[in-house]
């Protein structure tokens, strides 16, 4: 057995733990209004984006407070008269669960601190049935990694559905390399309010 020393998981593993301690710091002192900013010009590029102009069920993650804003992406899906669909977190059950989502107003603070649909309001979605899915992370790269908030829940769910991957982001979460491990699926593209930025090394038959 490898010492821990020379083990390449372990030692990915604490490269991410590092790394999430780090840009999770700076993310917290980033200013309630360049957030708002950052988070108006995400939404920008987002609304033009072909795969948000042609998917007909749009799965988007909701931001904490020092995360992307996606409320108002989410009315403006909406408004297209298209399909949106939010995560839902069980205490208890690792799955990342999918619920259809028709007005904001629904929305309240789940067990997280997060917003999302109380249990009793909450219509299923397949992750299998989802065209487009907005993913949140603390850190990207321009390959595609993705660091996680160390639970998994999205890294189960990736690797339940085909939809397309957008990662998004400030562009202070974009780093040179993320430490990535066999099983990570990688976004195909991110977005921050810099713009839209291709991943092309990304697998798209994922």
């Amino acid at each position: 057995m490898p010492s821990a020393a020379t083990d390449p998981v372990q030692n990915s593993r604490t490269e991410k733990k590092l790394l999430r301690a780090r840009y999770l710091r700076l993310r917290r002192h980033r200013s309630p209004d360049i957030n708002r900013r950052d988070s108006a010009r995400i939404l920008h590029t987002l609304k033009n984006l072909p795969a948000a102009l042609q998917a007909e069920r749009i799965h988007s993650f909701l931001g904490q407070q020092d995360e992307p804003d996606t409320l108002a992406f989410l009315r403006w899906v909406l408004q297209c008269g298209k399909e949106v669909a939010v995560p839902c977190i069980e205490p208890g059950n690792p799955e990342l669960r999918h619920s259809l989502l028709f007005l904001l107003d629904d929305l309240e603070p789940g067990p997280y601190g997060i917003l999302e649909i109380p249990f009793e309001k909450r219509i299923d979605v397949k992750p299998g049935s989802l065209d487009l899915a907005l993913i949140p992370g603390v850190a990207f790269d321009l390959c595609g990694g993705r660091l996680g908030y160390g639970k998994g829940y999205y890294d189960r769910f990736l690797k339940r559905t085909r939809a397309f991957r957008i990662g998004v982001c400030f562009s202070s979460q974009i780093v040179e390399s993320v430490p990535m491990e066999d099983h990570d699926i990688p976004m195909q593209g991110l977005v921050s309010e810099k713009g839209w930025q291709w991943i092309e090394e990304a697998d798209s038959s994922l």
